[in-house]
């Protein structure tokens, strides 16, 4: 996580300049992974609307399992940055529009896979945060710009941005059985 931590400032100027890029044609709504990435590669890069609220919830896909299918996606620093990461399993940019929250839920496959989630807070101004389940109870984890954490999400978890201004993240999970000891440079970007 570290490498990214030290470079959020220029994951952040790219995730920026695509505010006003296009958004797809298409939903997340009942695709897999693949067909998503298919379904991308045929549009081009783009905001993807999501599942729970397409008005307020866009992604901006960047690698999965490790392969970059969308090339640099529009972001060459940040694609170079996660290509240098050992066991990325999916990257993407989480744009959240004012009062956006996604529901409790959990990922069992995550369990299952050896898979935990990291955030990168981006764009991201007060009152956004994570809400995640832990065997000792549950923690609130509040997303600051530069701020970078893992977790469980395998766990039940919810997110919110309860601002007034719009909350960009990058999103990545990575295989492995200690992330955390994983999450270093394979080569010098």
């Amino acid at each position: 996580m570290n490498l990214l931590v030290a470079n959020w400032k220029a994951i952040r100027d790219e995730a920026a300049a695509l505010r006003g890029a296009k958004v797809l044609p298409f939903t997340r709504a009942g695709k897999t992974l693949p067909q998503l990435v298919e379904m991308m590669a045929a549009h081009g890069p783009g905001w993807l609307p999501s599942t729970n609220d397409p008005a307020r919830w866009l992604t901006w896909g960047l690698a999965m399992d490790g392969r970059f299918p969308l090339g640099d996606a529009q972001c060459p620093r940040t694609c170079e940055l996660l290509s240098s990461l050992s066991g990325l399993r999916l990257a993407l940019f989480s744009w959240f529009r004012p009062g956006f929250v996604i529901p409790i839920h959990t990922h069992p496959d995550m369990a299952t896979d050896g898979v935990l989630t990291a955030h990168l807070g981006l764009l991201v101004p007060e009152h956004c945060a994570l809400w995640i389940d832990s065997p000792s109870g549950g923690q609130f984890i509040a997303e600051r710009p530069g701020k970078g954490f893992i977790f469980d999400g395998s766990r039940p978890h919810f997110a919110f941005n309860a601002s007034r201004k719009d909350r960009v993240i990058l999103y990545c999970d990575f295989f492995g059985p200690d992330v955390r000891g994983i999450l270093t440079k394979r080569t010098a970007p």
